[in-house]
């Protein structure tokens, strides 16, 4: 004969697909999150990339102050005409757009000037060229470099785990009454199918 399933079956088994569902679709937001964040920190700690944060606005309206920009590290290449680079000047790392090469010397503009930087540069002083920029993810870069945005992070964290342990545990009693409810409901019906068969 075969065995139709109850109310509370049915309710049970949607409760535990929906905590599926919902486990699988954390999993997939925290892996979408962590990638990029993975990408970045590789390129961060990588000889091959340069990853710098706009101070200044020399480079409106192509970078804005707290965009993060990525550049390719600058190995004996070619650089052409309007090609932006990073290079070092007076001890700070300034990224500017080239404005004329003539295979000896290298003028370059901040977008936002009229007037062609004072300097000339070889290429020995190049450290990079521009390949993608972030908006605006500086200004969270600085912040989580300061004492507050670090105090935050481990005051995130700590809470984090709290909640994840308590949520553990009323999760762990939740499953100890449920067996315990079966076990007396199991026993309940093994009496009464006694007292059924003594009669």
């Amino acid at each position: 004969m075969r065995r139709v399933k109850g109310r509370h079956e049915k309710s049970k088994e949607t409760k535990v697909g929906k905590k599926l569902w919902m486990r699988v679709a954390s999993f997939v937001l925290l892996g979408l999150l962590a990638i990029p964040l993975i990408i970045l920190l590789y390129m961060v700690f990588s000889p091959d990339y340069m990853v710098l944060i706009v101070k200044g606005e020399s480079m409106k309206p192509t970078f804005e102050i707290g965009d993060v920009i990525v550049l390719r590290t600058y190995d004996d290449g070619f650089v052409e005409e309007g090609q932006i680079i990073a290079f070092k000047q007076n001890g700070f790392t300034v990224t500017h757009r080239v404005v004329s090469t003539d295979g000896m010397s290298i003028k370059t503009r901040g977008d936002a000037d009229e007037d062609i930087d004072p300097w000339e540069l070889s290429e020995f002083q190049i450290r990079g060229t521009y390949w993608f920029k972030i908006p605006c993810l500086g200004y969270l870069a600085n912040f989580f470099r300061s004492k507050k945005g670090t105090a935050i992070i481990i005051s995130a964290a700590v809470i984090f785990l709290i909640g994840l342990m308590v949520y553990e545990h009323f999760n762990s009693n939740k499953s100890v009454k449920g067996v315990r409810k079966k076990n007396q409901h199991n026993k309940i019906a093994g009496s009464a199918n006694e007292s059924e068969r003594r009669t």
